[in-house]
């Protein structure tokens, strides 16, 4: 299997939603991947993506915030893997094409945030990311459970 992680172009959009947001509709991936090219212009966000054998399997995007006194952070979020690719190291590919990009615009530390008890959380503490924070009820998804998670807050030096 050849696997490559490179930046997102309009052209995933179906694969997007077909194999990572199956809970939404094309229409609106399609809609958010064209805002996020236009965001990635200015050099302070990266949306990238994970194609194995020409197949979007995963995805992440990095944000550097606005704010001047925050120009040393980078935010990741929106990190995810498609079930039968997860555990082959994508997700790592994911972080590190991600951490590379940060660093080259001077950003010291990474954030990122996770549902209390999952696997997500065990996976960014296996890459040194340690919490700072958590936050009761901080996630509420959007879809028709509507289902409640705690959030842990996470950090890691980069």
């Amino acid at each position: 299997m050849e696997c490559e992680v490179r930046i997102v172009t309009i052209g995933d959009a179906s694969q997007i939603f077909r194999n990572l947001f199956i809970k939404g509709s094309l229409n609106s991936v399609t809609e958010g991947l064209s805002k996020d090219i236009e965001k990635m212009k200015p050099g302070e966000f990266l949306r990238c993506v994970a194609v194995c054998d020409g197949d979007v399997v995963g995805q992440a995007e990095f944000t550097i915030p606005g704010a001047p006194i925050k120009k040393h952070l980078v935010e990741i979020s929106g990190m995810v893997v498609m079930g039968g690719f997860q555990g082959k190291g994508l997700s790592s590919k994911l972080l590190d094409f991600g951490v590379r990009w940060a660093k080259s615009k001077n950003v010291r530390i990474a954030i990122l945030s996770a549902r209390k008890g999952t696997k997500a959380e065990e996976v960014y503490k296996h890459w040194g990311f340690e919490v700072y924070g958590e936050l009761a009820e901080g996630i509420v998804e959007p879809w028709e459970d509507a289902k409640t998670y705690d959030e842990v807050l996470m950090c890691k030096n980069i």
